[in-house]
């Protein structure tokens, strides 16, 4: 029985088992592999995630500091139109007197005249 089994160790079943063998290690090696490349594309991933961020913060704080320059426009506008109203008032006060006195002085002119004739 002996015999048996050293007969049955043939160059078939070494060349199996080789063959088994490598095929085991292209397995092993296929699995290194994809595995480096979802390692790979994890951290490409990863560092696309961290420039969209950075990219994001850039444009938010380029949309506050906009924000707040027309927030400060505004205020300067609301400013001058308050300014511009009371020169705006102003004037027309000054008006209003400068009629009152050429009314004066042409009721003046006019009885001067009266008196004259």
């Amino acid at each position: 029985m002996a015999r048996t089994m050293e007969k049955q160790f043939t160059r078939g079943n070494l060349i199996s088992i080789v063959t088994t063998v490598l095929t085991g290690a292209t397995m092993l090696v296929a699995v290194a592999t994809a595995f480096n490349r979802i390692d790979a594309k994890a951290t490409h991933n990863k560092d696309n995630v961290a420039r969209i961020e950075a990219d994001f913060l850039v444009r938010f704080a380029n949309l506050s500091a906009q924000a707040a320059q027309t927030r400060n426009e505004i205020t300067s506008l609301q400013v001058s139109s308050a300014r511009t109203i009371a020169q705006y008032d102003a004037l027309i006060k000054s008006l209003d007197e400068m009629k009152a006195t050429l009314r004066d002085i042409t009721m003046t002119l006019r009885e001067q005249e009266s008196k004259r004739r």
